[in-house]
Order: C-alpha cells, then sequence, then structure tokens
C-alpha cells in the first residue's frame, strides 16, 4: 500500500490591509521577508516558503525595500520561495471580470520578474467562488485551484471543478482552512501526535492519500525551527511520507497518487458556508455599498472609456499610465477591501485609490477623444471660455440613444444651439452658476447641461457644434406628465404611497417599487436582525410628488422623510426619468441617511410569483430560485436567500422579461410571494462580532467601524427595463447599462458635428469584455462573453483600424486559430461563434 503522504508547505497569508493599515502591514511585511531570506540562508533543510501566491507582496516590499531584489530572486529562481501567479487576492463576486484577468495577466508578468510564477490557483480566503474561475485559470493553462471557503460540506477533498462551457480544473480542498498546521511547535512528540490526528480525519475523505498541511496562518512568520522538527517526525513516522514543499509541488504529487481514478465533478459557483468555520460571509455583498459603487464607477471608466477609446485612437504611449490605473484599480480588489470589511482607516486610503483611477481614466479617454477627432483645443478652451464644440464618447459597442450631463462654460449671456450631425440637439440646464465665484467681475457662467443623444455610434464619438443662439429645446412628442405622472407612451410611471408604480404598456405589466426597511446588530461581514424589530416600509409614507416634461426627459420626483426606528430618520429623494421611445426607466435615489444599524432595500413588487431570475456574474449569468436555499447544517453561519449580482438581473413575467441593473449595489433577493429586493445600505458599527444568531462567533477582530454606518447622504443609480420574452435576458444589457453608464463629453474645438464609430458587437446578446492591447505586442485584443443560455451565438465585431489578420486566443494571449477578416474602408469585420455562459478572445494585428 502507498504510504501516506503529508506535504507541508510553509507560507503567510497576507491581508494587505484589514484590521490595521496597509503601511503597519507593510513593514511587518518586511520584517518577515528579512527573516525569510536570512533562514533560507543559513538553513538548507528549510525547503520552501509560499508568498501567498499574490506578486503585490514583491511590489511593496520592494517600494521600500530595493536592496532584497537579489537574494528575493535567488530563492525564487531555485524554487525555495513561490511566487505568483495572482497580482492580489481578489473577492471574485464584487469586480469584473475582466479584472479577474488582468489580475493574472499582471501578477504573472510581475512573478517573472523574480522567477517563474507559481502554476497554482491559489485562492485560500475569498468569500465563496465564482462559476468562471476554472475557466480562467484554464485560459491562462492552470490545471488547478486550492481553496478552502464555499466548497459547503463536500465529501471528499478532490474533484474536478467545471466551469460552465466545460473548462476544468482539479479542485484540492482545504478543508480544515489553509492554517491547519500553524505554530508547529519545537516538539516532535506533539508535533506527531498532531499530524496523526489530523490524518485520522484527512486519509478517509482524500482519494490521493494526502494532506495538504498548510504551515502557516494571517500574517505568519517562518518558523526556524521547522526542518529539525519535521526531519525528527519523519524518523518516528516511517509509514508516513512527509514532504516539505511548494504547493505546486504538492499538486503535482497529488496529480501522480490520483492517476486514472474517477472523481465527482462539481459545477457552478461555490458559494456554499462549510462545515465548522468555512464562512462565505454573504453580508460583505452590501457593506459599505457608497464604495462598491464608486468602485464600479472608476472599473467601468477604465475599461470601457479609457482603455478602448485609446486603443482606437492608437495612443500606444498610454499603455504605462493604463497599466498603472489597472495596478491601482486591484489594489482596492482584495478580499478585505472591496468587501467593505475592514477598519475605516483602510476605506479611506481604498477612496483614495479610487478616486484616483477615476480621474486617470478620465484624462486618457478625453486625451483619446480630442486625437480621435483631431481636435487639440478643446482643453485650452474650456479653461479659458466656450468651448466651439463637445466631443461625445460612447462607452457601449452598439448605437445607442440616452441623456447624458455635461459641465461647461458659457459666456455671461445668451443661451447655446448645440448642433450635431442631424441636426440640433436638446439639452436642459441643470445648474447656471458663475464661473468664478470668487470674482465678482467674472464675465462667463458655469453650466451643467442635460443632452439627449440619438444613435450615437457604437464605441464610438461624436463632435458637436456649440454656438451662441436661441435653441428650440421641445421635448419628446411622446413624453406627458401630469401632476404625479409621467409617461412616453411605452412606459406609465405614477407616484404612489411610499414609491411609485410602473406600467409596461405593452405587456400590461405592472411593478410597484417602494422601500423596507429592518433593525441589523451584525457587523461588517453578517446581516443579522433584531429580535422583536418591525420591519417598516415606505408604503405607510405619504411622500410629495412632483412631475415635468423636459427637453430631454419626463421626470418623475418624489422625495420626503422616512422616519425609522427610535425616531430615526431617513431623507428619501427619488428621481425617475422616461426618454421618448424606450423601455428603459432610469432612477436616481438620493438619501439622508441618519439611521444607525439598518438595512434598507428597495422593493419592487412584481404583480406575480415567478420562481426564477438570472443575475449576471463575472463573465457569467447564474440563474437563481426564488426564496432560501436548503440550509446548512453542520455551517457555523446562517444560509441567506440573497445573492450576488454584478450589475443586473432579469426576471420573466407574464408577457415580458424585467430586467433590474444598479450600480454598485450587489445583494438581491427574489421572494416566493413575487417580491424582487435591491439592498441600498446596510448600515454597521463593527468590523465583526462574537454575538450574532446568524454567525454565532468572529470573523474578524472586533474592532468599531463608525464609518461602516453611512451616516450622511448617499446617491445611487439603477434601472429597470422591459423587453420581449422571446429575447434572451442577456439581451437586456443593451437597455440597462447605458442608463447605468451613460455617455461622457468634454469640451472640444472642432466645431464641425460628425460620428466616428470604433467599435460595434452584432449580437444583442454577447456582451464586450475588453478591448485592450495585446500584453507584449501591438496587436488588439477584443474579448467577448456569451448569452445566458442556449445554442453558441455567431455573431461579428467591426474594428476600426488598418488591421490585416484575426486569430482565437485565449485569456493568456495565446494564439490559436484564424477567423475570416473583411473590409470595407476604414473598418475590418470578423466574425467570430461565442458560446453561452463562456468567453472568447479574439486577437486582431
Amino acid at each position: 500500500m502507498t504510504r501516506p503522504l503529508v506535504a507541508v508547505i510553509s507560507h503567510s497569508h497576507w491581508d494587505r490591509e484589514w484590521y490595521l493599515s496597509f503601511e503597519t502591514f507593510r513593514y511587518r511585511l518586511v520584517r518577515l521577508v528579512d527573516g525569510l531570506l536570512d533562514l533560507l540562508d543559513r538553513d538548507p533543510g528549510y525547503r520552501h516558503f509560499m508568498l501567498d501566491g499574490q506578486t503585490v507582496l514583491i511590489e511593496d516590499l520592494l517600494e521600500v525595500r530595493p536592496d532584497l531584489q537579489q537574494r528575493l530572486s535567488q530563492h525564487v529562481a531555485t524554487g525555495r520561495i513561490s511566487v505568483g501567479p495572482w497580482y492580489v487576492l481578489q473577492d471574485e463576486f464584487l469586480v469584473g471580470g475582466e479584472a479577474l484577468v488582468r489580475n493574472l495577466l499582471i501578477g504573472r508578468r510581475v512573478a517573472r520578474l523574480l522567477g517563474p510564477p507559481m502554476d497554482v490557483g491559489y485562492v485560500p480566503d475569498a468569500f465563496g467562488h465564482v462559476s468562471q474561475l476554472p475557466r480562467i485559470l484554464a485560459g491562462f493553462g492552470i490545471e488547478s485551484a486550492v481553496f478552502w471557503r464555499g466548497a459547503g460540506d463536500q465529501q471528499v477533498t478532490e474533484w474536478w471543478w467545471q466551469a460552465p462551457g466545460g473548462a476544468r480544473v482539479l479542485a484540492c480542498w482545504l478543508r480544515w482552512t489553509y492554517a491547519n498546521a500553524k505554530r508547529l511547535p519545537n516538539d516532535p512528540v506533539v508535533v506527531r501526535d498532531r499530524l496523526r490526528a489530523d490524518l485520522d480525519r484527512a486519509l478517509p475523505v482524500s482519494r490521493a492519500g494526502v494532506l495538504l498541511w498548510m504551515n502557516g496562518d494571517d500574517h505568519f512568520v517562518a518558523q526556524s525551527h521547522l526542518s529539525q522538527v519535521l526531519a525528527a517526525v519523519g524518523a518516528m513516522e516511517p509509514d508516513v511520507e512527509i514532504e516539505h514543499t511548494s504547493l505546486q509541488g504538492a499538486i503535482g504529487r497529488v496529480r501522480e497518487r490520483l492517476g486514472d481514478a474517477e472523481l465527482p465533478v462539481v459545477s457552478g459557483e461555490l458559494r456554499r458556508p462549510g462545515p465548522d468555520t468555512g464562512h462565505v460571509l454573504p453580508g460583505v455583498l452590501s457593506a459599505r455599498s457608497w464604495q462598491k459603487r464608486e468602485h464600479d464607477i472608476a472599473q467601468w471608466r477604465l475599461v470601457r472609456d479609457a482603455e478602448p477609446l485609446a486603443v482606437l485612437a492608437g495612443l500606444t504611449d498610454t499603455r504605462g499610465p493604463l497599466d498603472y490605473a489597472w495596478r491601482l484599480l486591484l489594489k482596492c480588489q482584495p478580499h478585505d477591501s472591496i468587501c467593505g470589511c475592514s477598519v475605516d482607516e483602510v476605506h479611506d486610503e481604498i477612496g483614495a485609490r479610487i478616486l484616483s483611477v477615476r480621474r486617470l481614466a478620465a484624462e486618457i479617454a478625453a486625451d483619446a477623444a480630442r486625437t480621435l477627432t483631431g481636435d487639440v483645443l478643446g482643453d485650452t478652451l474650456q479653461r479659458q471660455g466656450t468651448p466651439e464644440g463637445l466631443i461625445v464618447m460612447n462607452p457601449h459597442p452598439f448605437a445607442v440613444t440616452a441623456p447624458f450631463e455635461v459641465s461647461m462654460s458659457a459666456p455671461e449671456e445668451g443661451a447655446l444651439v448645440i448642433v450635431g450631425p442631424d441636426g440640433e440637439v436638446p439639452y436642459d440646464v441643470i445648474h447656471d452658476g458663475p464661473a468664478d465665484p470668487t470674482d465678482p467681475a467674472s464675465v462667463a457662467r458655469r453650466l451643467r447641461l442635460r443632452l439627449l443623444a440619438l444613435d450615437l455610434p457604437p464605441l464610438g464619438v461624436r463632435t458637436l457644434s456649440v454656438t451662441v443662439g436661441s435653441p428650440s429645446n421641445a421635448g419628446g412628442d411622446a413624453l406627458n406628465a401630469t401632476e404625479d405622472a409621467i409617461s412616453n407612451g411605452l412606459i406609465a410611471v405614477r407616484a404612489v404611497h411610499g414609491g411609485v408604480e410602473i406600467r409596461d404598456v405593452a405587456s400590461g405589466a405592472v411593478i410597484t417599487h417602494d422601500f423596507t426597511d429592518v433593525a441589523d446588530r451584525g457587523d461588517e461581514y453578517t446581516f443579522c436582525p433584531v429580535e422583536g424589530d418591525v420591519a417598516h416600509t415606505s408604503a405607510d409614507v405619504a411622500f410629495s410628488a412632483r412631475a415635468r416634461v423636459m427637453a430631454t426627459t419626463a421626470e418623475l420626483r418624489i422625495q420626503g422623510q422616512w422616519t425609522l426606528r427610535d425616531e430615526t430618520t431617513v431623507g428619501l429623494r427619488l428621481i425617475v426619468r422616461l426618454i421618448e421611445g424606450s423601455r428603459t426607466i432610469r432612477c436616481a435615489l438620493h438619501l439622508d441617511n441618519r439611521a444607525p444599524d439598518h438595512r434598507l432595500r428597495a422593493r419592487f413588487t412584481l404583480g406575480e410569483t415567478p420562481d426564477t431570475m438570472v443575475t449576471d456574474a463575472p463573465l457569467d449569468w447564474i440563474p437563481r430560485p426564488a426564496g432560501s436555499p436548503p440550509p446548512a447544517p453542520r455551517a457555523l453561519e446562517e444560509v441567506v436567500p440573497t445573492h450576488p449580482m454584478s450589475s443586473m438581473l432579469a426576471v420573466p413575467l407574464t408577457g415580458c422579461r424585467l430586467g433590474l441593473g444598479a450600480v454598485g449595489l450587489k445583494e438581491v433577493e427574489l421572494t416566493p410571494d413575487g417580491a424582487l429586493y435591491l439592498t441600498v445600505l446596510r448600515c454597521v458599527g463593527w468590523l465583526s462580532r462574537s454575538d450574532l444568531a446568524t454567525r454565532p462567533r468572529e470573523a474578524g477582530p472586533p474592532l468599531p467601524t463608525p464609518g461602516a454606518q453611512g451616516q450622511g447622504v448617499h446617491s445611487f443609480t439603477y434601472a429597470l427595463a422591459f423587453d420581449d420574452l422571446e429575447r434572451s435576458a442577456a439581451a437586456l444589457h443593451r437597455a440597462l447599462e447605458p442608463a447605468l453608464f451613460p455617455p461622457r463629453a468634454v469640451a472640444a474645438g472642432a466645431a464641425q458635428p460628425r460620428d466616428l464609430a470604433g467599435l460595434e458587437i452584432g449580437a444583442g446578446d454577447v456582451r464586450l469584455v475588453a478591448l485592450k492591447w495585446a500584453e507584449d505586442t501591438d496587436k488588439v485584443v477584443v474579448r467577448l462573453s456569451g448569452p445566458n443560455d442556449g445554442p453558441p451565438v455567431e455573431t461579428w465585431v467591426t474594428l476600426r483600424g488598418a488591421f490585416n489578420t484575426a486569430h482565437l486566443s485565449d485569456l493568456d494571449e495565446r494564439p490559436g486559430p484564424a477567423l475570416p477578416l473583411t473590409r470595407a474602408g476604414d473598418y475590418v469585420r470578423a466574425r467570430v461563434t461565442v458560446p453561452a455562459r463562456d468567453v472568447v478572445t479574439v486577437t486582431i494585428a
């Protein structure tokens, strides 16, 4: 019989920021690596140490101790330290699919500066795992995943984990956490007894007969006595093979020992709480939602504004700034960062990073737009006086009709006439004030305008001329308003107690939208209701209502004070807008939160009881049933009925399909009685507590986090859209995304109205994931994700530029089969097949 194998993997799980600030932890990281290098130099028996699978630690370290690079590289090159493959250990549900891809692209690139990256998908502490993680790993040639949380109550520790499109990796579950061999004492007898106990529970569930003995923990320092202790235990246990090794080496041994053994196949997300301490901590989906909103805006501006426009404009000199922006964004995405479960100081620093990404992305996008249109004076004119024009940027790879807002200078007197390629562009003045309120002699005004752009060119730009004159600014013929209701002929919205009623004319579907609130005594990780609390609903509140038709939209505004428990209040203003010819409803929600310890949710009463919904996820679509999942009786965490969504969901109704999209609001629930909930605020005052009914032990240190109470003013954007049932749920993204992420505009010197398309995708249910430069060449990469179900979709991609070849590729940009490419003027067109619930990468040169 083969001897059981104990693979001892020394490591330190490094939360870059959490209950202490980044700089505090970085200083401790420097001390850890300094001591580790000394240990490796003096003890050849200390075989290996894993730097947590993330290379941002290397950058953090060398930024303050560049003198350590040579010694570090030597030990990486000889296989005694492993680095990569990730850049950071991300949360997977709260970031975009492209961010997960870039995490590996950048992480492996940084690792190669020292040596070969670790070829294992090590994700030890993420709060559950997305369905496409096997596809992402396989797209980089990584054949295994090692993790702890989310596996539920699986019966074995090795299985095949399969993505929806069929890609699979060998999953090795750290059933007893990534710290099951932490702090081994300097006593061989005690260590032997501990090893025997761990083997007794591991061998019955390991088909490979392997115990991954993880000699580490959070911020763990290498144990200098380890090699001597393991040698002594090995002599005492000749029937056990004990190997101090790398994680990659250990997984290699697991594969050898499994041979051709049949393993179970597990598909989909891993979000089930496990036995004992395998929490997935679902409350992080809604903790500090206001920062998740800011993150999602910055992420969109980078992925869909700055990077594509820079590629289309041929601005190769922006590759460095774009890479820097990506690294800044990724540094906001570790599980303790984007999840909102750190101390307030950490989230203040994250906020500064997010703002930096947003500012940099905006400047790159503006530079690219001006380059595309040949404009060189716009920025100067914007600073010095009235611009002659505007450049409107459409971030969507399809023609878009949408309102958008822009700030601009204007002369002291007179209105503006704004003209596009097809005539005058209607606009509304949102704000009109002096350009310099500190200068009484200022002769210029600062305007905030809302314009309505019709049929903007796909992922391209439109130039508008701006002159002084008398605009017509007539509203759309189909827009109507009464005292408390608006309509565009397709959608009717009227104010009701506590909210609005929305009617889709074509299908007759009626949705009532209001708000609910319950007390929450939980922490940043977990929602916990208060026993005896009575849920509050805004349906009991008579808000004031005002409706009007403007040049760009019909607008219904409701507002008032909502009194909650203990006489605390939330000031609420909901602005609902319709445009002509659209079944999309854009909602802007403004809250003045004065209440602590509560969860506020937007409620949509559907009028019927659908039993399922589909939510988007990174590179995927997930069907989710109404109601609560099955209980997990062995888990020390309550299973919850709320689910993650990236930015949108779809629910089938009688005669139509309803879509709901939101910016930064990630937690949704569909109840069996036909109510759809979107969590807006979850306000708590503790990083972690140990007295919760929903999770009866701590998930972190019990530190106060008053900033997580969300006191003050917040604004959120969400949208609803109706579509025909014959069309796929994925097609709703074309209605929702322009409402959530409208076009943007910058000042221009060129005044000749014209359109310039950049990238267009033919199929309405295929989403653009990224348009970027290839990693090591000037080739262009287009990444697409498929529809939510059905057969593969054949579509075409039309791209502006002088290209000659197209190839299928993979996430790591390996070349694949050639694709037919045709040319028409300044554009090329490639045909590509995109399977449902899968991702396709095309490289064009």
